[in-house]
């Protein structure tokens, strides 16, 4: 990263590092530049990047090592961010200068979308660390994963841009460890198991996703935690996800025929006192950015999820995680 003034204009080149082989050219000229995500890519589609005296114009250009890169990064001034005055409160387990790990409240929305312009969480960050302004994807500052509206627990941001490519490496290496507890319908007959069912999105409805052969490789892990009877049947699951596609979850346990309870969406039944599915990220791994060390977090179930376990008469109480 180089250093600058406000109105200086920077035509420094770079050659590319060793260590960034492989890199998309808009992280690369983010780190590099000391911009925000949003403004390299902005400058990419403008034309104001070059690798040896070339325009290159697409975003997810991997770069190599040893060649040239230049950006005029005063083609386009930077934008400061939208702060909310009243932005949505976040309930954090840890932070540092690199990384944040939040418990989601059920019901927040992670990142502006269509229906939810404001009162997110990528905006509740952004009122906390007005500096992760433009990490990440555009318009979803800070924001590693997400989980679904409905889902409650554990969840990872970055604070800068070189926290955000080392976080995305590990979770497509598959090196995130990220556990959720869901309770479904009937009994689960196996006490483990895997579900290796590729996912994309549903040609019937395109909110939804669905196991198509042609769709991306998805992988979840489960181990039973209790089966309960009682005038129905249910079964509590540990779910470990290999892969981390939109519902994943929801989509892998309607297609073995235990939906998750609450989740109707996927054809999971309501359950009277709860507006929302049972499912809930409860425990969360990762190697720190700078240094390399285990981070390791547990989350006990969220209130209503625990009432649910309670009126059913389960031995499970939801506060203590389950050790490895």
């Amino acid at each position: 990263m180089i250093d600058r003034t406000p109105g200086e204009h920077v035509a420094e080149s770079f050659e590319i590092p060793n260590a960034m082989t492989g890199e998309r050219l808009d992280r690369t000229v983010s780190m590099l530049y000391g911009i925000t995500r949003e403004r390299s890519g902005n400058l990419i589609d403008q034309g104001a990047v070059s690798i040896n005296g070339q325009a290159v114009s697409k975003r997810s250009y991997r770069v190599l090592p040893s060649q040239t890169l230049s950006a005029n990064i005063e083609a386009i001034p930077d934008r400061a961010p939208v702060v909310e005055t009243n932005p949505t409160p976040l309930d954090i387990v840890y932070f540092d200068a690199e990384v944040l790990v939040i418990d989601k409240r059920a019901g927040q929305v992670v990142h502006p979308g269509s229906g939810n312009a404001t009162g997110t969480i990528s905006q509740g960050l952004l009122a906390l660390f007005p500096e992760v302004h433009g990490v990440g994807q555009e318009g979803r500052s800070g924001v590693v994963h997400r989980l679904d509206k409905g889902t409650s627990g554990l969840m990872l941001l970055a604070r800068t841009e070189m926290a955000y490519s080392s976080l995305s490496r590990q979770i497509a290496n598959r090196d995130v460890g990220r556990t959720y507890i869901a309770l479904v319908r009937g009994l689960v007959e196996f006490n483990s198991g895997v579900i290796d069912a590729p996912i994309s999105r549903s040609t019937k409805d395109p909110v939804k996703m669905a196991i198509a052969s042609a769709g991306r490789a998805a992988v979840t892990n489960f181990t039973v935690l209790e089966r309960i009877v009682s005038e129905e049947s249910f079964t509590l699951l540990e779910l470990r996800l290999e892969t981390g596609r939109t519902h994943q979850i929801r989509v892998h346990l309607e297609a073995i025929g235990h939906s998750v309870v609450g989740d109707t969406a996927y054809r999971g039944k309501r359950f009277e006192g709860l507006g929302r599915p049972f499912l809930h990220s409860s425990k969360l791994s990762f190697q720190h950015p700078l240094d390399g060390r285990t981070l390791t977090f547990s989350s006990g179930l969220a209130k209503d999820l625990r009432s649910v376990l309670r009126q059913l008469g389960a031995a499970y109480d939801g506060q203590v995680i389950r050790p490895d």
